[in-house]
């Protein structure tokens, strides 16, 4: 953004962009399902079936696990690195002995970005990330540091791209005073649509970001009757499943680029990626904002 412009050749990206998913691999391990070597394997190649060539990763994942077992099901894969696009994210660090973390707290001094990084990348058994965001903000991040460790990381060849998760504008325009951002990962669903009513979308696209929301799908059982059954209406209407049709509402924004799906569940990506493909119709994503919402639209 120049002086408050939207730059003309990201606003005519934005309007003519792909819409995309993104496999999510917070479940694939401790947190979830557990999975194998194989199992991560056979996922990895299950969404590589459905066009879906990008991975969300983040060391904190499955106990700072579950970058480690993705990288060894990639290695056995022997898929071509350009082939996938690798996102991790860093800056969280939970309770650990082994880390020397006696209580949850976030870290991004110049030396801990590296090393992060420098971890990952030893774990995913690579060269590169396609893509690295800062977790989430902290009231103690010192942009400067921010921006040298990764001018440096960038200049190293080490990430081709970076970006924040979780930021507010306010939190981004700050640290792009400092460094380059190109990307937010931001919650976004019809459980959470705060940064639709509160115009952060919009100030997002005048920052020239491109956003993912990740958790797109809603779980039935916290939502209304009213909502529950317009979904149902929806999902008999469009020949899907209710869950395509959240994503589908999600993707519908023309300022959303991407969603993150966090299944772990072979059988569902076919369904979910059927989401592509849905056009809802105007008067129907309104009807759908209005029950999540539980009245009128202002």
């Amino acid at each position: 953004m120049l002086n408050g412009v939207v730059d003309p050749i990201f606003f005519a990206l934005i309007c003519t962009m792909e819409k995309k998913l993104i496999a999510g691999t917070m479940r694939w391990g401790s947190w979830g399902a557990k999975m194998s070597t194989q199992q991560n394997a056979d996922a990895i190649s299950k969404w590589l079936e459905y066009g879906v060539n990008e991975f969300d990763l983040a060391n904190l994942y499955g106990d700072y696990s579950c970058e480690k077992e993705f990288g060894e099901a990639l290695r056995c894969l022997k898929i071509s690195r350009p082939s996938v696009r690798l996102i991790s994210k860093m800056g969280i660090e939970n309770l650990s002995l082994e880390r020397g973390n006696f209580v949850k707290h976030y870290n991004y001094s110049k030396k801990h970005i590296v090393s992060c990084v420098e971890r990952t990348l030893n774990d995913l058994q690579t060269d590169y990330l396609d893509i690295l965001l800062l977790h989430r903000p902290s009231p103690l991040i010192q942009a400067d540091e921010v921006a040298e460790a990764i001018s440096s990381l960038t200049s190293e060849g080490k990430i081709r791209s970076f970006g924040v998760s979780n930021f507010l504008p306010s939190q981004v325009d700050w640290l792009t005073r400092h460094i380059k951002i190109e990307h937010n990962q931001i919650e976004f669903s019809l459980s959470d649509f705060q940064a639709l009513e509160n115009g952060n979308l919009e100030s997002f696209a005048l920052q020239n970001l491109s956003v993912a929301a990740y958790s797109p799908i809603i779980h039935l059982g916290n939502t209304s009757t009213e909502l529950k059954l317009q979904l149902a209406s929806l999902s008999e209407k469009y020949n899907c499943s209710e869950a395509c049709i959240a994503v589908a509402w999600v993707l519908k924004h023309p300022l959303i680029s991407s969603v993150v799906i966090g299944t772990s569940k072979l059988e569902r990506i076919q369904e979910i990626q059927k989401a592509l493909d849905v056009r809802l119709s105007v008067q129907d994503y309104f009807s759908l904002w209005e029950a999540a919402r539980g009245t009128k639209v202002p």
